[in-house]
């Protein structure tokens, strides 16, 4: 049984994984953090700050991100979990 330190340990990296998958797929989509903000809704700063490791997004967030690189949340999932 994993202790809660294990566990934090073990998960800390996610928001930094996350953060380089979302740019990375912003560029591939050839869209600027001006153009996701347009197409998802979501703020500057908040894309700023999720690409820099800084936040996690919510569920909701994230259903927000997919839609503005017009992929499936599957597809966002995929590529996160991929690149760990």
């Amino acid at each position: 049984m994993s202790s809660n330190k294990t566990e934090k340990s073990e998960y800390s990296n996610i928001p930094k994984e996350f953060g380089k998958v979302l740019a990375i797929l912003r560029k591939e989509k050839g869209m600027t953090q001006y153009d996701l903000v347009a197409s998802s809704g979501l703020s500057l700063r908040m894309i700023s700050d999720m690409e820099r490791g800084l936040i996690q997004p919510s569920l909701i967030t994230l259903f927000k991100l997919a839609k503005g690189l017009n992929i499936s949340i599957l597809d966002l999932i995929k590529r996160l979990l991929e690149s760990m």
